[in-house]
């Protein structure tokens, strides 16, 4: 990139360029050397890249949680952060989505009792605590956070991290891997939903699925 601009742009626009770090002008014929700087940057970035990204799964299958904030339900540890502990304020919430499921209620039914019980959603708790991620944050529980919240095993004590990757050092896009490559460590911290409530809860929504193609 660049050699793109020191080599075509820059002189297409009559431009000269000058760094005083490199011993660079491009109004004399001394540019060979900064091709071969940009290129050993390139790969040092490339190689730092997975270094860190090494580093980081490492650290997923040891269990630790690395995610900037904590999912809804749960908070960090202040002794450790990358260790998840029940939140006082919002982990009824989670253990209540999954009663009034269990109860006979659809996901859009529950995030209309919660709305008008005016529960702060995950994304508006987010805001209120500083955690905002520059994200619009919505003042209504949406059936698809209710069913997100219902599917999350974080909430039996285990781990699930690695869902994603980045496409490339160079890009901030990044892309859902299957779910065999996720990183899924057991029993690494407090459970707030039990197994057999989880279990039940998989069923029914399986069955609710079934029913729909049948229609």
């Amino acid at each position: 990139e660049v050699g793109r601009y020191t080599d075509v742009i820059f002189p297409s626009l009559g431009c000269r360029f000058v760094s005083v770090l490199d011993c660079l002008d491009t109004e004399g014929d001394n540019t060979d050397m900064l091709h071969f700087r940009s290129l050993m940057n390139d790969y040092h970035l490339k190689d730092l890249s997975n270094k860190v990204k090494s580093v980081l799964h490492a650290k997923m299958r040891s269990g630790q949680y690395i995610a900037a904030y904590a999912p809804y339900g749960y908070r960090k540890d202040p002794r450790c952060r990358h260790h998840l502990i029940p939140d006082a304020e919002t982990a009824p919430v989670v253990e209540e989505i999954y009663d009034l499921y269990l109860s006979g209620l659809s996901c859009k039914m529950i995030g209309e009792r919660l709305t008008a019980q005016g529960i702060p959603t995950p994304s508006e708790m987010k805001r209120a605590r500083g955690e905002d991620l520059g994200r619009r944050s919505s003042a209504a529980w949406s059936k698809g956070t209710i069913r997100k919240i219902l599917q999350n095993p974080v909430y039996l004590g285990h781990m699930v991290q690695g869902k994603e990757e980045k496409i490339s050092f160079k890009e901030k896009k990044t892309r859902e891997l299957p779910r065999n490559q996720w990183i899924v460590v057991e029993h690494t911290h407090e459970a707030i939903i039990k197994e057999e409530i989880f279990g039940d809860v998989k069923k029914r929504m399986a069955e609710r699925r079934l029913a729909r193609t049948r229609i």
